[in-house]
């Protein structure tokens, strides 16, 4: 099993190390363990939401807690029984989109929705005038009233 600690190698960290390598041992299990501690490398290959992060076969399996012995066991018994399982390969396939293209791409859009805006105010109808009464007469056809017989 390849166990992986994401910090900056903190107190917190080295226990987190310690407590998954003793739950490794426990379980009997071959293992390596490796601390990553270049923050570049971690944002680069496993995007995690907080630090010290537990990484399992590819995994991260917890973030932001230094988990005990006891609640490291069933995370490498079984990766599916946590709760928070992510997946590593998936989460770096996605590109990261800049923060100054997404800037911008808010602003292009906050210039249509504008754009749009005053394009309908424009086109909206004008309400109808009333017309005096001598214009409507002089507009309708005389009426031709013929007489029965």
């Amino acid at each position: 099993m390849q166990i992986i600690i994401l910090g900056m190698g903190c107190p917190r960290c080295q226990r987190l190390a310690s407590n998954a390598e003793a739950a490794a041992k426990q379980l009997g299990l071959t293992y390596t363990v490796e601390e990553i501690t270049d923050r570049e490398r971690i944002e680069r290959e496993f995007h995690p939401g907080a630090l010290p992060a537990l990484v399992l076969d590819g995994r991260i399996v917890s973030e932001g807690q230094v988990l005990e012995t006891e609640a490291i066991v069933p995370l490498m018994t079984s990766a599916n029984e946590a709760e928070r399982v992510f997946d590593v390969t998936a989460r770096a396939a996605a590109p990261k989109v800049p923060a100054s293209r997404r800037l911008l791409a808010f602003a292009v859009l906050a210039v249509l929705v504008v754009l749009a805006v005053a394009l309908s105010l424009q086109r909206q109808p004008e309400a109808p005038t009333a017309e005096p009464a001598a214009s409507v007469a002089a507009s309708v056809p005389p009426l031709v009233v013929s007489e029965m017989k």
